[in-house]
């Protein structure tokens, strides 16, 4: 049997209201069976379309991912919503060897009030109350919770890479 790993890692910095860094975190992901199947289904045989644009979120403190969670049903963790844009952040993605990689132009969210957050995770949607579409993937901060107040912002990269398991 041929095995394919893939994976990703999150890669947040947090700055202040004056621009300084305030804490910096990983989160290597978990692809979820819906990511899974997707990529699957594009690959071989063409069902669900392809999806041109992925977008960044941002879970509340403790998440709990699972492979079995969908962009509609996620017990283990909820979004943290407390920021200017309104919507998930698209993830602008460029390709570099097996990877693909926003470095060049990262997700940022505007905190608008005090709160915990606690990982990312990569949909298929903009729009943060929908539940249609695709979860790719979840992580959890491995550094733990981190706290985030008015007037900070998040600058997230994530690289997605595929590799011979």
């Amino acid at each position: 049997m041929v095995k394919i790993k893939l994976g990703g890692m999150f890669d947040v910095t947090c700055l202040n209201s004056k621009r300084q860094g305030k804490w910096k975190s990983l989160a290597h992901n978990m692809v979820v069976d819906a990511g899974i199947q997707h990529i699957e289904d594009i690959i071989f045989t063409g069902a669900g379309g392809q999806i041109t644009t992925w977008y960044a979120g941002v879970a509340n403190e403790s998440p709990a991912f699972a492979s079995t969670d969908t962009s509609s049903s996620h017990g283990g963790w909820t979004l943290f919503t407390a920021y200017t844009e309104a919507a998930h952040q698209a993830w602008v993605e460029t390709r570099s060897g097996n990877a693909l990689t926003n470095s060049a132009s990262k997700a940022a969210f505007s905190i608008n009030a005090s709160g915990t957050v606690g990982g990312m995770y990569l949909v298929s949607y903009a729009t943060l109350t929908s539940t249609v579409g695709v979860l790719m993937c979840g992580a959890s901060f491995t550094a733990g919770n981190q706290s985030v107040e008015n007037g900070d912002t998040l600058n997230v990269q994530y690289d997605f890479t595929g590799a011979d398991a």
